[in-house]
Order: C-alpha cells, then structure tokens, then sequence
C-alpha cells in the first residue's frame, strides 16, 4: 500500500520561500505492517489448508487411522517382548504360523489375559475395523467376561519371527511389526 503525505511548513507572512525551505513537501512511504503480512499469511493458509482437506477428506482421515494402527501393532509388539523377557522368552500359548485374528472370539488368539494390566492398560482395537469392547474392557468384569475382537492378527514364522499386523490398512499401506524372539 502506497501513501502520500503532504507537510505543509508555515513561514511568518510575506517571507519567500528559499532553496532549502519549500512551501510543501513530499514524503513517500511504500510497504505492509506487520499485522498486514500476519493477517494475509493467515488467509492463505487457512484456504490451503480447508481447499486441501475438501480435495482428499478421506486420505487425510485414512491417514490417521494408519498413524493409529502403526501405534497399536507397536504397543501389541512392545508388550509380547516384555511378556516373553518376563518369562524366559516363552510367548502367550496358541501362536501359530497361519495369521490369527487377536480377540476371545472362537478361532482367535485371546492375548487380553497374558497382557492386561500389567503389559498394557488394555488390548487396543483397530480404528476403523475393530470391535467394541462388550464391557468396558477386554477383561470385563466378575458376572460378565469381557468381549473384543481387535481387527489385528500375529503369527509366529518357523524361525521364531513374531509379527503383528494390521489387515485392514487403508490406502495400500502395509502395517506390520515384527520381531525375532
């Protein structure tokens, strides 16, 4: 934004004005203030970030599932180590070398018992394809057994290599931890 500004000198009556001393003077400023420059700054990036997020709404939410699930195989991960160094590197019975869901549904592997509480607080469920905890968590409670079904499987190789993974991963991503115990 440019801005002129004129300065008038006031000179006692019949006095001329000299080279030095003139009747009016210019002064040119040119540039933004600050809060100008914070306040454009700010509109572009908020219509960059809201033209972005209506473009791919589903990726930016996919994406965030994922960063879930990687955290979740970690923290499934991080607990059979401790598990297996806690008790001289035996895992959880029922791991197999096929991939099995983990959850206490038939046909999967129940790690809620070997974990909670003193591994983790609780088993953690996939974002998006998960199940519900039946009862505030896998464990339940006295009168009723908790019921979970994680949406994660683990299989342990011929090698001993446990991995975990998370099948139901969005945006071809592969998310998997493994381990070789």
């Amino acid at each position: 934004m440019y801005v002129w500004h004129v300065y008038t000198v006031r000179r006692p009556c019949g006095t001329l004005p000299t080279m030095k001393q003139s009747s009016t003077s210019l002064s040119w400023q040119s540039g933004f203030t600050v809060l100008e420059l914070i306040v454009t700054l700010f509109l572009c990036s908020l219509l960059i970030v809201v033209s972005l997020w209506i473009a791919h709404p589903k990726d930016v939410s996919a994406s965030r599932r994922n960063a879930a699930r990687w955290t979740d195989v970690s923290h499934l991960m991080q607990a059979l180590r401790r598990y297996a160094a806690d008790n001289n590197g035996n895992l959880p019975g029922g791991l197999t070398s096929k991939a099995t869901q983990i959850g206490d549904a038939p046909n999967m592997l129940d790690l809620c018992k070997a974990f909670v509480p003193t591994y983790m607080k609780d088993v953690p469920l996939d974002p998006d394809n998960g199940g519900q905890y039946a009862i505030n968590d896998c464990r339940g409670t006295a009168t009723s057994p908790g019921k979970y079904v994680t949406g994660y499987t683990i299989q342990r190789s011929a090698d001993g290599t446990v991995t975990i993974a998370a099948p139901s991963a969005e945006n071809k991503a592969h998310i998997s931890v493994s381990y070789k115990l």
